[in-house]
């Protein structure tokens, strides 16, 4: 993935559309801070990242495709991780993903 916009996971519903190797970016995607203590539509709540990974402080939306790759605690083929320098999270596969594999992550694993 280059930081341009497109997406190994172009494909709607976040399926792989080509063989992705492990630990290979997925997704370089901005997100929105979100103030705690502020109550947020419920349809979000099942979005929320913990900010930045391993504190989680604070609460985020991921934008881009890093927002629509759903949560999975069991099984995920992918993680992602903080960059506070670039203010982004960064989506990597985890093991090799499969042409028409969906792409899993677990937005509240803190570590």
């Amino acid at each position: 993935m280059n930081s341009g916009g497109s997406c190994k996971s172009a494909v709607m519903r976040t399926h792989a559309s080509e063989f992705i190797k492990s630990g290979e970016i997925l997704e370089e995607c901005h997100f929105l801070v979100l103030e705690n203590g502020l109550q947020y539509p419920e349809i979000l709540h099942n979005h929320f990242f913990a900010w930045p990974k391993g504190v989680g402080d604070k609460l985020a939306i991921c934008l881009g495709y890093g927002s629509i790759f759903n949560n999975s605690d069991e099984s995920p083929n992918a993680d992602w991780q903080t960059d506070t320098t670039k203010n982004k999270i960064i989506f990597f596969s985890i093991r090799d993903i499969f042409q028409g594999d969906e792409i899993f992550t677990n937005y509240k694993k803190n570590n």
